[in-house]
């Protein structure tokens, strides 16, 4: 169990994959987002620094849909050195990816949909919250940083089916109380 979750990543989906994990983690190991510094819409402009107390007993966590900031490579090299373990969430084929086999980070391609998109899909969407957060909510359930029986999961997973069944697209306006909040 590592003494503290550090999260680093570009835009909403690392704040709020942050967020989700220190709310499902309690206060045995505090999740801390890592604010990247720099001008946020010039490419490749964002850093992100260590805080000076992480070493052996932490866990970084580097969610991208990108996978081309210069600097989340950095950050993981940074970690090897100072004996972080690292795990990357990003697109395969990506320099985050191969700059977390230099650095020995173990790397888990993003989930992608079972098609290919003519268009990448916009970092913001909800789709891409999901293919990030995904994979580090596995792990961080291995790892016996979140525990959960189950049952509780199969509940959850149902619940959110039946809500993606009412709210969907192809139910009708006067039925859909997602269509009704959005009018």
């Amino acid at each position: 169990r590592p003494r503290a979750v550090l999260i680093a990543g570009p835009g909403a989906a690392a704040t709020h994959t942050a967020d989700l994990l220190g709310t499902l983690a309690g206060p045995g190991s505090p999740v801390v987002r890592l604010a990247p510094t720099g001008v946020a819409p010039a490419a490749g402009a964002l850093r992100w620094e260590l805080p000076g107390w992480a070493g052996s007993v932490d866990l970084l966590l580097i969610t991208t849909p990108d996978g081309t900031e210069p600097s989340l490579a950095l950050l993981a090299e940074q970690a090897y050195r100072r004996g972080v373990t690292v795990v990357a969430v990003a697109p395969a084929d990506t320099p985050l990816a191969e700059a977390a086999g230099v650095s020995h980070a173990l790397f888990v391609p993003m989930a992608t949909a079972p098609y290919d998109h003519e268009e990448p899909l916009a970092a913001s969407s909800p789709g891409v919250f999901w293919a990030l957060l995904t994979p580090l909510l596995a792990l961080l359930d291995r790892i016996g940083l979140l525990t959960a029986p189950p049952e509780a999961l199969e509940k959850v997973a149902d619940r959110l089916d039946r809500i993606a069944e009412r709210c969907g697209p192809a139910i009708v306006a006067y039925s859909n109380p997602a269509k009704t909040v959005a009018a």
